[in-house]
């Protein structure tokens, strides 16, 4: 039996005649938690929405949109519509997988068409952790992982239509290994510790970029450790099933504080030891039946306990054990008696630095003095209302602040001290200056918000650009600010719009974009981290438009009102759009004088962050892509005001829409400009793919 262990071991010692005759006979092999094996799932249930995890670990899956129960390689499968059929398995700490992984899976893919179509993937925010593909954008099955950076290994061919092959994959911290049918067919090195993620593994599709597999699944395992080929062989000829259930619960003893005892301050030590016949998941302790902190996950248990927030009186400590079966044991109840002194003083706060009324520049030190008749708890410092970097636990309380990611201009610094009762004191405010030169900030967002910030943009509500053949209509409900990024979705949905010079009509896709609403700049440095919407038909574009255009933009596209593109005042500069190509990103100028531009060569915009940034001078145009000048261009450089257009269209031109490959994503992490424009110290270059039309 592969993968043995010393509790496999003992489980073999008690059934040992039932195991060697299973053995013997080439049984369907019996999975468990031992061997590192973190899920398993057979696909046999035949009906429900709920996909058992047979590891013992409690992985369960929900079955979401109705992919359908059909019969699969071994016993039962799930047949996947390749449109928006999965199945989501909540994070767990088995799940999170961090040097060594296996995943495995036989799939009966019923389509030759391209576009990525995601196995089995672990979510994280705006990306995957790790995953196998049943196809990715070359057409051919394989495995990715994310450790600082993206690794990727393939198979030679695509996956052949209605046949059912086996998909394994191994990462052991050097080697990324793919294998098809138990045959080693590709690696790559590979290096890093898998990326954390607390999101979703999900089975036959995803929610990060919408890839979702057309066909059958069935016998998927995950390990938290690395098979040999030879082990792999083995599961590839074995079905999938339940393991012998862990039923024995841990058990679980306080240590302290001493049963009966009395108990005051900010800091009570609460210990436990606990046991379990196969290993500890972790002891969460509680007070009066309520968790009381988090679950402290490695031994020796502890917590200390602020008995200033509970109230005086008598109190019921418990610690309850937990293992990796999901069995619990509860300790013996511990009887203890809170009696603190209310403390209902706040702590007094005051800044020292800098001083009021003072101008600032570049990073400086912001610092606080901090008194309380029992103690500080930590100081948070404020800048105009907000966080200022963390909270300050230890004296001397101070925080690094650099003023060159905050606009030029008036700024108000404050702090507010806690104590351990929860009292609260605020620093008087200190105004100061920022003055950071021509290198300061002049717009910002880095996108922390719940909702687009409406003072700084103004959000699309019409019909594309008809000069282009666009087919889609800019809806308010395709743009979101949450979690750190702004993201626009492209997709498949039928809307009516229109625009000023246009009646509405129907329209078989939506989209999204933004404009500054007021703020426009000549000269600067301009720079964005983003992640570009791929797929066949969007056009994803961050982009410069002349300021004459800025207020007939919002309800028109650009010849319309006082816009007259592409003269002075209404003409373009492209910092970069995607026309098809995801590895290409185009760099451009069209003004009256003629359209030149570049095409730069990086990794695939719509899987990669990448950091595209223009400085822009008097006669002088260059564009960076994460550092590296991609495009130079020295010849009818613009003199007027531009503002900022970020959006994606849909069939520029009239090209080819495939809608099995929507929808798509573009994110953005944050927006600055400043008004240097000499940022670029790269030498000017004359770029052999400059062309003029």
């Amino acid at each position: 039996m592969p993968h043995a262990t010393a509790a496999g071991s003992r489980r073999c010692a008690i059934i040992g005649v039932a195991i060697c005759l299973s053995l013997y006979l080439r049984l369907p092999m019996e999975v468990s938690a031992a061997g590192n094996l973190v899920a398993a799932y057979n696909f046999n249930e035949g009906s429900g929405t709920v996909l058992n995890d047979l590891s013992g670990n409690g992985n369960q899956g929900t079955l979401v949109n109705g992919p359908v129960w059909s019969t699969g390689k071994y016993g039962g499968a799930l047949t996947f519509d390749g449109a928006n059929d999965l199945v989501t398995i909540n994070d767990a700490t088995s799940l999170h997988l961090t040097n060594v992984m296996t995943l495995e899976a036989w799939v009966r893919s019923t389509t030759t068409s391209s576009g990525w179509r995601s196995v089995v993937l672990k979510e994280i925010p705006g990306n995957l952790v790790y995953a196998l593909y049943g196809n990715m954008g070359t057409n051919r099955p394989g495995v990715q992982i994310t450790t600082t950076t993206a690794f990727d290994t393939r198979g030679t061919a695509q996956l052949p239509q209605n046949t059912w092959v086996h998909m394994a994959a191994t990462y052991d911290g050097a080697t990324l290994n793919f294998y098809l049918n138990g045959a080693l067919v590709s690696s790559k090195a590979a290096s890093g510790s898998l990326r954390a993620s607390t999101n979703p593994l999900r089975i036959g599709g995803n929610l990060v970029w919408g890839e979702y597999f057309k066909g059958q699944i069935d016998d998927v395992r995950i390990y938290n450790g690395v098979l040999t080929q030879a082990q792999i062989q083995t599961d590839m000829n074995t079905p999938v099933v339940a393991s012998l259930p862990d039923t024995t619960p841990p058990t679980a003893s306080l240590t302290a504080p001493a049963d009966g005892s009395e108990v005051a301050g900010p800091s009570v030590t609460v210990s436990a030891t606990a046991s379990d016949n196969v290993g500890v998941t972790g002891v969460q302790f509680q007070l009066d039946g309520v968790n009381l902190g988090a679950e402290d996950t490695a031994s020796p248990y502890s917590l200390q306990w602020d008995t200033t927030r509970t109230t005086n009186g008598s109190h019921t400590i418990t610690a309850l054990a937990r293992d990796l079966a999901g069995n619990q044991g509860a300790s013996s109840p511990f009887s203890v008696t809170v009696d603190n002194i209310p403390d209902t003083t706040s702590p007094t706060v005051a800044l020292s630095a800098p001083a009021g009324g003072s101008t600032v520049s570049s990073t400086i030190a912001a610092s606080a003095t901090a008194s309380d008749d029992v103690g500080v708890a930590g100081v948070q410092f404020l800048l105009d209302g907000d966080a200022l970097g963390a909270e300050d636990t230890t004296p001397p309380y101070s925080t690094n602040w650099n003023t060159s990611t905050t606009t030029n201009g008036p700024h108000v610094l404050s702090a507010v001290a806690r104590d351990g009762a929860g009292n609260t004191a605020n620093a008087a405010n200190v105004s100061v200056s920022v003055d950071n030169g021509a290198a300061g900030l002049t717009f910002d967002d880095e996108f922390n918000g719940t909702t687009v910030d409406t003072n700084k943009w103004f959000v699309m509500n019409r019909h594309g650009d008809y000069s282009n053949s666009e087919l889609q209509c800019y809806t308010p409900s395709n743009v979101v600010e949450a979690g750190g990024l702004f993201t626009i979705t492209t997709q498949v949905q039928t809307a009516t719009c229109g625009d000023a010079t246009h009646a509405p009509s129907t329209w078989n896709y939506t989209s999204g974009m933004i404009i500054w609403k007021t703020f426009n700049f000549t000269y600067g440095t301009i720079e964005m981290r983003a992640k570009m919407a791929g797929g066949q038909g969007p056009w994803p574009a961050l982009w410069l438009l002349g300021k004459d255009c800025q207020v007939s933009f919002q309800t028109g596209s650009d010849n319309f009102g006082g816009c007259n593109w592409p003269n002075a005042g209404s003409d373009e500069i492209d910092i970069t759009e995607i026309l098809g190509a995801l590895t290409n990103v185009n760099q451009a100028i069209h003004n009256n004088q003629g359209s030149y531009r570049c095409t730069a060569t990086t990794s695939d915009v719509s899987r990669n962050w990448h950091v595209y940034d223009l400085v822009w001078s008097p006669g002088r145009l260059v564009w960076h892509i994460d550092g590296a000048t991609t495009c130079t261009i020295t010849t009818a450089v613009s003199t007027t005001p531009k503002f900022l257009i970020i959006n994606t269209a849909v069939a520029a031109g009239g090209s080819h829409v495939d809608d099995s490959t929507l929808p798509q994503t573009m994110s953005i992490d944050y927006v600055r400009v400043t008004a240097s424009g000499t940022a670029d110290t790269q030498p000017p270059t004359a770029p052999t793919n400059l062309g003029h039309r």
